[in-house]
This record gives structure tokens, sequence and C-alpha cells, in this order.
């Protein structure tokens, strides 16, 4: 029987709420499709950590095939952190990013997308709530990233500074690069009011970088916002990683958990020489210690279905 991949998948959102909160939640979602695809998904959320800004980010998680006769199957994920910015203006900078990711998996589910350019789904979305007889306000940055089991091939779209790592043998072999306009300016979409028209940055969902990239049973796929890696640098991932030796929920939640509340502690340490500091560094700005922000972690490990767990999906 030819082995089918599937990813063991955990997130963690470092979040930022003016009160605190605590709170803790943990699916497991199994399902079989027919003829020869068989996904197992483990998914673990964890809420923590009271802060002083408003909630800015969302992750959508959507499954997805084809009714042609090859039945293929697609997982995507993505992030999309709002800009806080329009905190100034009035605007829970959460709602912008929030309604579209929703309508992104709305359309991922609804088959309204190309799965080999998932840019597409950021452009279909974005020029839909354009659409709304009264858009919503906000900006925000999106990265997505399809796998296509079939072809073991992952396709992936980032706009703005959100990105993703591939790490195999605890090297990474594949990343998105980062977008900016200027020190701590991301690219980004935007929808703003009339009087603000003009006066903000607004970039085209064109403009989001695309990539396709083969992956293989024990590949890591790292996916976080800019809060992860301003205060985290890619030798610090690695050693993370590099613990993970098998994908079982525990462990792969284990290490997101891990990522996210070291990155957390880091943004507070007004010592450290975070990635963050070093960039204003370079671009002539005198800064040290670390970047609080909403930080989010994603963790999937690419692995292939064992003949018992086959059965135990059946």
């Amino acid at each position: 029987m030819q082995n089918q991949l599937f990813l063991s998948l955990s997130f963690t959102l470092s979040l930022s709420f003016s009160l605190s909160l605590s709170l803790s939640l943990s699916l497991s979602l199994s399902l079989s499709l027919s003829l020869f695809h068989s996904l197992s998904l483990f998914l673990s959320l964890s809420l923590f950590h009271s802060l002083f800004y408003s909630f800015s980010l969302s992750f959508t998680l959507s499954l997805s095939h084809s009714n042609t006769h090859t039945h293929t199957f697609w997982l995507n994920f993505c992030v999309a952190d709002g800009v806080g910015g329009w905190r100034s203006y009035g605007v829970d900078p959460s709602t912008f990013p929030c309604t579209l990711m929703s309508t992104c998996e709305r359309m991922v589910k609804e088959n309204k997308f190309r799965p080999q350019a998932p840019a597409s789904i950021i452009t279909d979305s974005y020029y839909e709530l354009l659409e709304q007889k009264q858009p919503l306000v906000g900006s925000s940055t999106a990265c997505i990233v399809a796998l296509h089991r079939q072809e073991r091939t992952i396709y992936t779209a980032n706009l703005g500074d959100s990105g993703f790592l591939v790490i195999r043998h605890d090297e990474i072999v594949h990343r998105s690069q980062e977008q900016q306009h200027y020190f701590n300016t991301p690219f980004q979409l935007s929808v703003a009011p009339p009087p603000q028209q003009g006066h903000v940055i607004n970039d085209s969902p064109d403009m989001a970088e695309s990539s396709s990239f083969g992956v293989q049973e024990g590949d890591i796929i790292l996916l976080g916002t800019d809060g992860l890696f301003d205060n985290m640098n890619e030798d610090m991932l690695l050693d993370y990683v590099s613990k993970l030796k098998d994908h079982k929920q525990d462990n792969v939640q284990n290490t997101a958990s891990k990522i996210a509340e070291e990155a957390h502690q880091l943004a507070f340490d007004p010592d450290y020489l975070s990635p963050f500091a070093l960039t204003a560094i370079d671009a002539g700005i005198e800064l040290r210690g670390g970047k609080p922000d909403d930080i989010t972690v994603v963790v999937a490990r690419v692995a292939s279905l064992t003949d018992n767990e086959q059965r135990q999906l059946v």
C-alpha cells in the first residue's frame, strides 16, 4: 500500500487582552475519505497571558477535497495578524483579520479557490470584503500554507511579516520571505474609511510571495506571526524543533507551547538583544529588548499513517 501523508498539527496563541484570560481547549479530529485517502489531525489550542493590547490575530484551518475521480485532498492552514495602529482610530484591529480568515475558510470549504495558487484565496477573500455595502475597516498581514497530499507538496502565499519555515533533519530547507516597506512596516491588506483613504498603507494581494516545495516524512512546518520571529531567531527555533522526534499529539503540542512561551518571555526582557532590536539597529535606530506583541505558533509534522492507524480511521 502506498504510504499516505498526514500532518500532526498543534498551535499556540499568545494573545493580548486588556483583562486577564486563561483558557485551554483541546480538539481531536479524525476522518476517513473514500478510496485511498485517510487523514488524522490532532489540534490543540492554548490561550494564555494577560497583556495590554487588544486581540488582533486570527487562525483558521480548513480541509477540502475535490469531487473528481482523483479524490485530491488538501489541507490548508493560515494566520492573519491585524495592525494594531487602528486602535488610535477607535477601530478594533481584530475584526478585519478574523473576518478575512473566516472568508478564506468558507471559500476553501466551498471549493472556491485554486489549491495550487493559495494567494488566490487571499485575493478573492479580500475583494469580497471590499464589495460589502459597509466594508470593514482595518489592516492585516496573511500567510497561507496548503498541503497537496498526492504530490507531497506544500503551496504557500505570504503577505507581510508573518511567515513559515520547513525544517528537515534539523535544518531549514525552505522559508518564506518577510515583506517590509521599511522598518516595522510590513506589507498589508487594508480597508480605510474615506477620511483615511490614501493615507494608510494598502498593498495589493497580488504582492503576496508564492512558493511550492516538496515535503517528506519527518519534515516540520512551523508557521508564525511576527511576534514569534521578532523575538526568537532561527537557531533558537531549530533547537526546540530538534527535540521533536515523533508526531504524537502531546509532543507536537508541547513543542508549540514551549516556543510560544519562550517568545513571550523574551518579548518582555529589556536587556535581550532580540531579532527585532537587531533589525532596528540595522535601520539606524538604537533599541534593545524584545518586542511585546501577539504571538502565534503553529507546528505541523509530516508523517505517514501506519497500517494500524489506517484501520483505526475506518
